[in-house]
């Protein structure tokens, strides 16, 4: 085999191409699931029933393009609907925000900055308010 130069081309990771991007479902985060039924990361690392608006907010915070898929479905469940999809490094292969080297790490950061967002801070503090059942 003739090689035209002695150049060699070293293949990139990803490619501008949507479809090469990492996929998250909002079940990889959620503590209230097992393993079994989706959760990839420790249960004190996830959040309980994370949504894709929540995990878009936290995302779009890190700096790194994600595009919210609303009509896809979880293989595993197909009534859980919505995903995301992240780009975490360039065409080079080098990470776009060097604090998210991996998609773990990513998922491990999701899931201890939902229970911090305002919407989640507000709702807790709406809760026991109201009138007693009779």
């Amino acid at each position: 085999m003739a090689t035209t130069s002695s150049v060699t081309v070293k293949p990139t990771y990803i490619s501008t191409g949507k479809k090469k991007w990492n996929i998250l479902y909002p079940a990889y985060i959620n503590s209230k699931l097992t393993e079994a039924e989706g959760r990839r990361i420790p249960k004190d690392k996830c959040a309980e029933n994370p949504n894709i608006a929540e995990m878009y907010e936290v995302i779009k915070q890190t700096g790194l393009p994600c595009e919210p898929e609303i009509d896809k479905a979880y293989p595993r469940d197909f009534w859980m609907r919505g995903r995301l999809r992240v780009a975490l490094k360039k065409e080079n292969g080098e990470p776009i925000n060097p604090a998210f080297p991996t998609k773990k790490v990513l998922m491990q950061h999701i899931g201890l900055a939902i229970p911090k967002l305002p919407s989640r801070l507000n709702a807790d503090t709406g809760k026991g308010k109201g009138k007693k059942g009779k």
